[in-house]
């Protein structure tokens, strides 16, 4: 397991309103947990041991936590758990700062998954990293197939959204960052 989403945007600086909820990626599903004023949240991803992590020493013991690349993949895998675009977006203009290059190729390398590069990579460009937006951009063009998807999913009025054609995304929503 690892601490992720917002819990882990939190400690890589890059989380401006403290979480309400610690979420942990787990291998499997889990009910939460809620003990007096703390809440854990427990999110299932069954290829956990593919997502890059580091430890992060704290008061009272050393956690584990995904990187900052993982970080922002995990956002945009499972954006329910995070508050919507604008607080992905938000975050992600934080974290973009903490992130490394070859880090980034390396995870986007290593996962198959085509959807969550085409929203990063399409929001990294937005908010102005071009340099980090290249790399998913260059993975993506090695790929057979990527199909049009919806930058949020579940949005209706697909048909009416402006088509990006760089990133092959539907742009159903519009978003903003709190900075």
């Amino acid at each position: 397991y690892y601490a992720g989403l917002l819990t882990a945007a939190m400690y890589h600086g890059a989380s401006h309103q403290q979480p309400q909820i610690f979420q942990v990626i787990t291998d499997k599903n889990r009910p939460a947990i809620e003990c007096g004023k703390v809440r854990i949240q427990f999110i299932a991803n069954a290829n956990i041991q593919q997502i890059p992590v580091q430890t992060k020493s704290t008061l009272k013991s050393i956690l584990t936590i995904s990187t900052a690349e993982a970080t922002a993949m995990d956002l945009l895998c499972y954006p329910a758990h995070c508050g919507g675009l604008n607080r992905i977006v938000t975050v992600l203009d934080e974290l973009r700062e903490y992130m490394n290059a070859d880090k980034l190729k390396i995870l986007v390398e290593s996962q198959s998954g085509i959807t969550w590069k085409q929203r990063l990579g399409f929001l990294l460009d937005r908010l102005g990293s071009p340099n980090l937006a290249k790399i998913l951009e260059v993975n993506l063009a090695k790929q057979d197939r990527v199909d049009y998807i919806a930058l949020m999913p579940g949005l209706s009025d697909e048909d009416k959204a402006i088509k990006n054609i760089k990133w092959k995304i539907i742009e159903n929503t519009d978003f903003e960052s709190d900075l």
